[in-house]
């Protein structure tokens, strides 16, 4: 059935909120590449990428574009791919029947035969299982070879095409999808089996496979071709000889790339600049849900990153990312320098890298999404503002604010006073940082712009490493001390000459308990076990003052920075203050819901010291804990402000509290606790006997 699509009365606009450009992370030329297209895919979890070049060479490249590794095939490289796990790259070279399978963990090369009955038969195409160590290949004599790399397994199976098998995917369920110049597509499981067939009315190109979910049933795999570079065939898994060809527009061009997104939907770009957005269920299908003009020049390809919910374009020598969810904005664009028109564009599973290249093997790779990473020490925050960079506003009421050049990539970071530390892996660096006294002072050195205008970049180094026994989990700070979560087990040391210093872990052999959860104050180490016990350990004493057993493990500690107090959350889903002196225990007043509660902060300002705020993903609520009451209860519920979407509260002083963004900038919510109202003659009397409730209970 050949449908001809709708087009679609509603088109985004190229209005755009001042998109930003991509961070170029490295870029490599000719001289690495030779001139030529080249082959690139990431690497499955990761962010090393490997590139077949012009140059018949295979390099395999570090997230920051180092050369961790090269292979030399003799001959030209038609086709690579990665295992699912990652580890092996299968390499299809155009002058031999032999396929390279490259471990890039042990450096070690193992091969496969391409030919099925004949020395003559050449490699075209391969690709590996997603769910199984599978790898089939194709050859120009229109029959593959399945292999199973874990038990070296080898299938021929002959005539499944009369000429090239010019591509080839693998489903979940390891049924193989390949098509070929001779017009036919074929379904076949491992033994070889056909499951399905078709001849196609114009030659098969970029073969595809997507799901449609329906009502009530499993989704419906749903095979995709482009057919004579114009149409675009949809047909069920099981059912190839039942198609729908859609056709679109003339002012289109051809089809030069698609991605299937979202259950059922298609993305589709055209080599005259036009996008456009299709549905494959059926109850939609042959009407475009959305079309835009995005380049003037030309398209080149397209990507889409269901982890970042973003479509990634490229074309007319630029990038271009719009969001998933809004078509309709550019929320990123940037300009590439190429001599030719660029071809290719990937990017990892996680949305973070985006590679592209050109027709004449330039490979630029760009940093488009940020790790959101942040830590704060009572009003002081650090975070991520670049994959090796770290910004720290020592104080947030002063503004004042100094960027760090790392050189390496935290995936943890904790904060003190005047250190920062971040984790690799198993290893934390120690750093310095300066106060906003000190920034100013140095910066007005340099220049007469104020530390809030104009902030600092430093190459810093670190005044000391550690490595521990295991990946590290988390990191806290005070002054002199790090508390530092790695395997379950929780190590208290000093921030200087640790190996020198006398080191303690928790929880202690004799406990027989697993660490849950932990905090680090200037006096004290506080810590939970599964064994239900909240722990005071005193770091001046350098001894264990309380202990406190309660019904349930408490699973997260948010201490007082100064007084012996602690809010904490249990395994009944229950939130309370604990008071060390006394042993008391006060359950906070039931507002929203605590089985959703994410964290709580406490003032930092002297004056509102006793003031505290939990908040979920949608409000924060504010609390006064008044020991002094001779009536009532000690924690009492003051008010609730809305938090914004996405926002990650880290520090509450003065009543605003700063929050960390989707995008990793920092922002700030006023508390309605902490609102004061001038004029009050336009008020009723319901919002007046409210404000002064209020100001008494924060003793305003």
């Amino acid at each position: 059935m050949t449908l001809k699509v709708t087009p679609c009365n509603l088109s985004p606009s190229d209005f755009s909120l001042n998109p930003k450009p991509a961070q170029l992370q490295y870029r490599k030329g000719e001289e690495e590449h030779g001139t030529g297209p080249i082959i690139h895919r990431w690497r499955p979890h990761g962010h090393t990428l490997a590139v077949a070049c012009a140059n018949n060479s295979v390099i395999y490249y570090d997230k920051k574009g180092n050369v961790i590794d090269a292979l030399n095939p003799t001959g030209k490289i038609v086709d690579i791919a990665w295992d699912k796990e990652g580890d092996v790259l299968a390499i299809a070279v155009a002058n031999t029947g032999t396929i390279y399978l490259w471990d890039v963990n042990s450096r070690n090369t193992d091969t496969v035969e391409s030919c099925a009955t004949s020395s003559k038969e050449l490699p075209t195409c391969l690709a590996w299982s997603p769910t199984s160590p599978t790898l089939v290949i194709g050859n120009n004599a229109g029959n593959i070879v399945v292999y199973n790399h874990r038990t070296s397994r080898r299938i021929a199976v002959m005539g499944k095409h009369q000429r090239s098998v010019t591509q080839i995917t693998v489903t979940p369920e390891d049924l193989i999808i390949t098509c070929s110049d001779d017009n036919t597509i074929s379904v076949t499981n491992l033994e070889g089996t056909t499951v399905s067939t078709t001849t196609t009315n114009g030659e098969p190109t970029k073969m595809d496979y997507g799901s449609v979910n329906r009502k009530g049933g499993n989704g419906l795999t749903m095979v995709s071709a482009v057919l004579g570079k114009k149409i675009l065939m949809l047909a069920p898994l099981n059912a190839l000889d039942d198609p729908v060809n859609l056709q679109f527009q003339e002012k289109y061009g051809i089809i030069h790339s698609y991605k299937w997104f979202n259950d059922g939907y298609i993305l589709m770009g055209f080599d005259c600049g036009y996008i456009i957005s299709i549905s494959a269920h059926r109850v939609e299908i042959g009407s475009e849900i959305v079309s835009f003009l995005e380049y003037r020049g030309y398209l080149a390809s397209l990507a889409v990153s269901t982890s970042f919910n973003k479509l990634l374009t490229i074309g007319d020598n630029m990038v271009k990312v719009r969001d998933l969810d809004d078509l309709t904005t550019v929320t990123m664009l940037t300009e590439i320098e190429t001599e030719k028109n660029l071809s290719e564009i990937e990017v990892t599973e996680d949305g973070q890298l985006v590679a592209v290249s050109s027709q004449s093997g330039v490979l630029s790779v760009f940093v488009t999404k940020m790790p959101i990473l942040a830590a704060s020490y009572n009003n002081s925050i650090c975070y991520l503002t670049n994959l090796t960079q770290v910004t720290v506003v020592a104080e947030v009421e002063k503004k004042g604010s100094s960027t760090l050049e790392l050189g390496i990539e935290p995936t943890i970071m904790g904060l003190g006073p005047s250190n920062l530390a971040v984790a690799n892996n198993n290893t934390v660096f120690f750093y310095d940082y300066h106060t906003p006294a000190q920034m100013q002072a140095a910066q007005q050195l340099q220049s007469a712009q104020s530390a809030a205008e104009k902030p600092s970049v430093v190459n810093a180094e670190p005044i000391n490493r550690v490595e521990y026994l295991s990946t590290v989990a988390n990191i806290q700070l005070n002054y002199m001390y790090a508390a530092v979560n790695f395997g379950g087990k929780l190590r208290l040391h000093r921030i200087r000459n640790s190996e020198d210093n006398v080191s303690v872990e928790f929880p202690e052999t004799n406990r027989n308990a697993t660490l849950y959860a932990y905090a680090l104050t200037e006096n004290f180490l506080i810590f939970t076990t599964s064994s239900n016990y909240i722990v005071y350990f005193s770091l001046s004493e350098w001894a264990v003052v309380s202990e406190y057993r309660h019904v349930v493990p408490v699973r997260f500690v948010f201490p007082h920075p100064t007084n012996v107090v602690c809010c904490c959350f249990d395994d009944r889903l229950e939130a309370f203050i604990y008071t060390a002196v006394d042993d008391e225990v006060f359950k906070l007043p039931s507002v929203g819901s605590s089985a959703h509660y994410k964290g709580a902060l406490w003032e930092t300002f002297t004056i509102d010291k006793n003031t505290f705020a939990v908040f979920d993903t949608q409000n924060i609520y504010v609390f006064l804990l008044s020991k002094q009451h001779i009536q009532g209860d000690s924690v009492i519920y003051v008010s609730a402000t809305r938090l914004p979407h996405a926002y990650v509260p880290l520090s509450l002083n003065k009543g605003i509290v700063t929050c960390l963004m989707s995008n990793g900038k920092l922002s700030s919510v006023l508390l309605d606790s902490h609102k004061t109202e001038s004029v009050i003659t336009d008020k009723s009397e319901t919002v007046i006997d409210e404000l002064l409730t209020r100001s008494l209970l924060m003793h305003r």
